[in-house]
């Protein structure tokens, strides 16, 4: 598939508009401030995925140039979508690959395979989820 081909399939969103809305990934460290933590590892964990936050964040800004923030220019149900289908694949090479890599059974491995299932069923009916909601979206807009 050619560069053109590929333009049709997915269209290219123009990059982000810088503004004066908050920026997102801000929004996500307050929805996640606070945690009770039931067990020693999930506060690792927890911190563990602050500093992966903080992380893409600097990703972004140096790749964009802005910190990603509502409302700038960009259809952010589509970026989610598209986001959401990497997921799916990933997911599921995670998951085949676990699966294969499975000698004996064992309960870490009988873990991280029911683990990527979750992950794997989870991504996926939310990208179908998303799916359904772009369609709709359009639909209206085309009724309008």
């Amino acid at each position: 598939m050619n560069e053109v081909e590929t333009k049709i399939l997915w269209e290219k969103e123009p990059p982000p508009i810088v503004n004066n809305h908050p920026c997102v990934w801000n929004l996500v460290l307050e929805d996640i401030k606070n945690p009770r933590f039931n067990h020693p590892s999930q506060e690792k964990i927890y911190s563990l995925f602050i500093e992966d936050v903080k992380k893409r964040d600097e990703f972004g800004f140096s790749k964009y140039k802005t910190r990603l923030q509502p409302f700038n220019g960009r259809k952010s149900m589509k970026d989610l979508y598209e986001e959401l289908l990497d997921a799916v694949v990933y997911s599921r090479q995670t998951l085949y690959e676990e699966e294969k890599n499975q000698v004996i059974q064992t309960l870490d491995s009988n873990f991280y395979i029911l683990g990527m299932t979750y992950i794997y069923t989870t991504i996926l009916d939310c990208a179908l989820r998303l799916k359904f909601m772009l369609e709709k979206k359009k639909e209206n807009q085309n009724n309008v």
